[in-house]
């Protein structure tokens, strides 16, 4: 897993861009994305992958 933007995002899938600005803003309020890195106007994603981070309900018991 990489980083990726919105744009490389929404040219892969073809999806407008205004829909990935939504749900990009739901993963983030979710914790499922986070944003590493910001150049110039672009920002970075990556997804968590990381169990810990995500603390979804019930999964703490499994670690």
């Amino acid at each position: 897993m990489g980083k990726f933007t919105q744009s490389e995002t929404s040219k892969t899938l073809d999806i407008k861009k205004q829909n990935i600005n939504k749900l990009f803003k739901d993963l983030l309020y979710l914790g499922l994305i986070e944003e590493v890195d910001k150049l110039g106007n672009n920002k970075y994603f990556k997804a968590i992958t990381d169990i810990k981070k995500l603390n979804i309900p019930g999964q703490m018991k499994f670690i």
